[in-house]
């Protein structure tokens, strides 16, 4: 992407622009990390296998839920960071994955969801498939969702990242994020806003 080795970084908080733009070492260390991460995907992918075919042989595949998720994203190369940088506020790092099955919901038929859906939906989800509430969750349940309900959603979210290990130079920022724009203010008074459209 354009944000790989980025080449202008003037508009980046001054914790990115200290970052050395990628030498031939450092995007082998980048490669090599990301050939590791698909090397140890075929271990899951043997896992997952292995747990649907158990669940098919005791007719247990149609009420499972099954769930792929992730807390973070990981940069390789983007705005010069690498590998375990997964702090920042960057579509690399917030962005993950999210893969439900639900058979009695989805009726097995893949489609995309285009709502915005976050970590914290994964607790309330889990306690409406059992029939239960969670009182005080932030988070909402993405049962109806599956269910190809159009319930009124949230149209952004707010990303919070407290400076400390195991990365002390990315500074304590608050941001939010929308299906457009993101916002980020940085506890050094440094600000950036993206049109995720455009930028």
């Amino acid at each position: 992407p354009p944000s790989l080795d980025e080449l202008d970084l003037s508009d980046k908080p001054a914790y990115i622009r200290r970052l050395p733009p990628l030498n031939p070492k450092r995007l082998e260390q980048a490669e090599r990390f990301r050939r590791h991460q698909l090397a140890a995907a075929l271990a899951v992918d043997d896992a997952v296998r292995a747990l649907v075919n158990t669940l098919k042989a005791r007719h247990m595949l149609g009420s499972t839920m099954i769930v792929f998720a992730s807390d973070n994203g990981v940069t390789l190369g983007e705005h010069h960071l690498i590998a375990a940088r997964k702090l920042v506020p960057y579509e690399e790092s917030i962005r993950v994955p999210l893969v439900i099955r639900y058979d009695p919901l989805t009726h097995a038929r893949p489609r995309e969801e285009g709502r915005l859906a976050v970590n914290i939906d994964l607790a309330p989800t889990f306690a409406a498939l059992t029939g239960r509430t969670m009182p005080g969750a932030e988070g909402r349940s993405l049962l109806p969702l599956l269910a190809g309900h159009n319930p009124p959603w949230r149209h952004d979210f707010l990303i919070e990242h407290l400076v400390g290990r195991p990365q002390p130079d990315v500074p304590t920022y608050c941001a939010v994020r929308g299906k457009r724009y993101k916002y980020v203010l940085y506890q050094t008074g440094e600000e950036e806003l993206y049109d995720l459209q455009r930028d």
